[in-house]
């Protein structure tokens, strides 16, 4: 509200040439980006993913298949470390990443729980700049903002749910909306945020939640939580499991009956190519689905990518 007291330029002042430093800058010729990535633990699968994601960025940048690129003469190093898909150990890795390995960028995992415990850690820090295409926490660019966090071409754990609550309430089942819903999310920082978002939009446009489940990621047997949701009269089930833990949710989900009496509103990565390529065809056909990204989008820049990536890799590229 303070009135701005910058001064203006003078008239003869000239702007920093191309190669010398801005006023306060210092010129480099190594940046280290420090990558914490699950390679181990129940989200191994998209960890895969995106370790690829980012050999493919290597390989057509002249990296020659190693973990460095140059940008108008300065080297960028990337440092790989797994967080096993553990808060605690992705803490660990990334104190290893700054302490030792003095990097200037920490990218902090895919779990938002791993980017809560690191952006905790380090994103009050003036020295390492937090950088997140994956790690989706509402937080720290809503209630409590980080001042070295940024988020590239990533989004909010939230964000694409609202547009989802909303959806189910108005235009669902054939445009008349669902009345009711059970959730049935996972029991850690991204099922709190994801499946928050839907319930916000969905209560807020004359939908009622009738009950909610939560299951502590990696839950592999999911009969009782199947067995709670066939006692629960609604109109669908909204659910969000990742990981390791999507498969078993969805085949249970079919197994039990569950599918053929109540839709099911899949929460983002619960139906990424991530997790689709271990699943039945007949247990994921009829889900309803959500995300912000899709390979199937027709955008020359998306699809341009898939092709490059299910050229290297064999695979249909996920979200990771």
């Amino acid at each position: 509200d303070s009135a701005d007291t910058t001064a203006a330029p003078a008239a003869d002042d000239e702007p920093a040439g191309d190669d010398e430093p801005a006023a306060g800058g210092e010129a480099i010729d190594t940046l280290k980006v420090g990558v914490l990535l699950p390679i181990t633990g129940f989200v191994a699968g998209p960890g895969e993913d995106s370790e690829q994601g980012l050999q493919l960025f290597f390989d057509q940048n002249g990296a020659d298949g190693g973990t460095t690129i140059e940008v108008d003469g300065v080297t960028i190093e990337f440092i790989l470390e797994d967080t096993g898909s553990d808060p605690a150990v992705a803490l660990t890795s990334a104190t290893k990443l700054v302490d030792v390995d003095e990097v200037d960028i920490v990218i902090p995992g895919i779990l938002a729980s791993t980017g809560g415990a690191v952006g905790d850690a380090l994103g009050d820090r003036t020295d390492v700049l937090l950088l997140s295409p994956y790690s989706c926490n509402d937080d720290f660019t809503q209630r409590a903002p980080l001042q070295g966090y940024a988020r590239p071409g990533g989004w909010a754990c939230s964000q694409t749910s609202h547009a989802f609550g909303l959806w189910a309430a108005t235009e669902a089942n054939n445009g008349e909306g669902f009345g009711t819903v059970a959730t049935a999310c996972a029991d850690y920082t991204f099922g709190y945020e994801h499946c928050g978002g839907f319930v916000d939009a969905f209560t807020a446009n004359g939908g009622e939640v009738v009950d909610q489940i939560w299951f502590p990621p990696p839950t592999q047997d999911f009969g009782t939580y199947s067995t709670q949701l066939n006692g629960i009269d609604v109109d669908a089930v909204m659910a969000l499991s990742v990981g390791g833990s999507a498969v078993p949710f969805m085949t249970a989900y079919s197994d039990f009956g569950l599918k053929q009496n109540l839709p099911l509103l899949a929460g983002a990565v619960t139906t990424d190519q991530s997790v689709l390529r271990a699943m039945d065809e007949e247990v994921a056909i009829g889900t309803i689905s959500h995300g912000h990204w899709a390979e199937g989008a027709d955008i020359p820049e998306t699809q341009a990518f898939v092709e490059d990536f299910e050229a290297e890799t064999g695979k249909i590229a996920s979200y990771y």
